[in-house]
């Protein structure tokens, strides 16, 4: 029990990412398509954030992320889709050196997509809310 309590590791940490995200839309944008709206994009930009902490080798922490598109919107319609998630995060640290930490983390958590369709109009106010 005392060699457990020595190589017992804590601190934390945390990061920032950008990268690209691949959404199979294309039924999706098909569908609107036919409706007179542009094809969405099926790549986009997202970002995701993360921070652990360590406690005596369990690794504790969660993550999210982000990201939207537009589609073009030199038309009459357009659309606008973003999606978003979260997790939380469990682990353990197997392995430990002055560089390098192996730790397998469970992660549980959820995401979202969502959709917002737009239509320029010419009416005015009264005409929008009467007829939306």
């Amino acid at each position: 029990m005392m060699i457990y309590l020595i190589n017992s590791i804590y601190g934390g940490f945390g990061g920032f990412s950008v990268g690209i995200s691949f959404v199979d839309n294309k039924q999706l944008s098909n569908y609107l398509s036919d409706r007179g709206y542009p094809e969405l994009k099926s790549v986009d930009l997202s970002s995701c954030g993360f921070g652990y902490g360590i406690f005596r080798n369990f690794v504790i922490g969660g993550l999210g992320f982000g990201g939207f598109s537009n589609s073009d919107n030199k038309s009459n319609k357009y659309a606008r889709y973003g999606l978003s998630g979260g997790a939380f995060s469990l682990g353990y640290v197997i392995y430990s050196s002055g560089k390098l930490l192996v730790y397998p983390l469970f992660n549980i958590g959820g995401y979202s997509y969502n959709l917002k369709l737009y239509e320029k109009s010419n009416g005015s106010l009264d005409d929008v809310i009467t007829n939306p």
